[in-house]
């Protein structure tokens, strides 16, 4: 049996340079937490509480490899699955046909595709102590 047989929550974050948008979904796809936080300190603590009402380890969907947003989450123990923005933009094209940007609904978009296909995905290898600020 495979970890993510196992995975009762799927999080997606739109990713943004003041604020990140989280949605959780369960395995039947309804939205179980919705919340936006900012991009600092604060905003980080805020979003390891919301998703610690979930559990340990949370598979995440973002349209990002890198950053600290990426780190903070993979220090955190959560497997982070990076979405091109063009597979993310095909996945929102399945739920509206109009594409008008909007958080919630993005964060949402990646975390329900996380939900169908994440057998299909590789999550980011956690980085080693030897990848540090230098690499």
């Amino acid at each position: 049996m495979t970890e993510s047989a196992g995975w009762q929550w799927f999080a997606g974050i739109d990713w943004g340079g003041q604020h990140h948008q989280l949605c959780v979904v369960d395995q039947a796809g309804q939205r179980r937490q919705q919340f936006r936080v900012a991009h600092d300190v604060a905003g980080l603590s805020e979003l390891d509480r919301e998703m610690g009402r979930f559990g340990g380890r949370l598979p995440v969907a973002i349209e990002r490899s890198g950053g600290l947003l990426v780190e903070h989450l993979q220090a955190r123990g959560h497997l982070v699955y990076p979405v091109s923005p063009k597979v993310s933009a095909r996945a929102r094209e399945r739920y509206k046909v109009a594409s008008v940007k909007d958080d919630r609904f993005d964060a949402f978009v990646l975390a329900d595709t996380l939900r169908h296909e994440h057998q299909h995905w590789r999550p980011l290898a956690a980085a080693g102590p030897d990848q540090g600020a230098d690499a």
